[in-house]
């Protein structure tokens, strides 16, 4: 007698609802979801609102979880092959170091790293960026207390603020709702004179 030892595993462990959704979704067909907008000065690359679209966010986001980071990832690619090849350094939004030990790993970070591993004019250089305090979840905020949340919330790493001079740079987050994490991100970068600034989000 042949044991099926996944479905012995899902009926002592059922997968999550999340999960659920995500068992039949391909790379494909999760990136034939993507709208790829503009909004303000943001690039978005899926609806979030798509049930598969959050379900893979909060499995990356909370659970380090495989299939999701697959997926996003793909996302990504896909939209990073449509850019000019030419260096260009990646930037995740940095968490706060309080919430990072919680984590144990920065969500976005996790997506951009596996993302650009096999496209070498894409540089991960995400230590830049430094998170000055543990911002409150803007998920629980007014639009306006968003964007004060996020008032100097990022500031430069003195110790390779060299590289952005002249540097064309994409930042990467997880979500976007209003725009102010990025901004705010975007905003500490300038005085350092990059060449151009690229707010991107995987969900909005």
């Amino acid at each position: 007698m042949h044991l099926d030892y996944t479905s012995v595993i899902h009926f002592f462990f059922p997968p999550s609802e999340d999960e659920q959704l995500l068992r039949n979704m391909t790379k494909e067909s999760f990136a034939a979801l993507s709208t790829n907008v503009q909004h303000a000065s943001t690039r978005t690359l899926l609806p979030y609102n798509d049930p598969h679209v959050k379900a893979a966010i909060h499995l990356n986001k909370y659970h380090y979880h495989r299939k999701a980071q697959i997926l996003l990832t793909h996302a990504l690619t896909q939209y990073l092959h449509t850019l000019p090849t030419c260096d260009t350094y990646v930037v995740s939004i940095p968490l706060s170091s309080k919430r990072l030990r919680k984590r144990g790993y920065n969500q976005s970070d996790e997506v951009v790293r596996r993302t650009i591993k096999t496209m070498p004019h894409f540089h991960n250089v995400s230590k830049i960026l430094k998170r000055t305090r543990d911002t409150k979840p803007q998920t629980t905020l007014t639009r306006k207390e968003r964007l004060g949340n996020m008032h100097n919330a990022f500031t430069v790493s003195t110790r390779h603020a060299h590289i952005i001079q002249g540097a064309h740079i994409l930042l990467v987050d997880d979500v976007c709702t209003t725009g102010a994490t990025l901004k705010a991100a975007a905003t500490a970068l300038q005085p350092y004179s990059p060449a151009s600034v690229t707010c991107i989000a995987l969900a909005h």
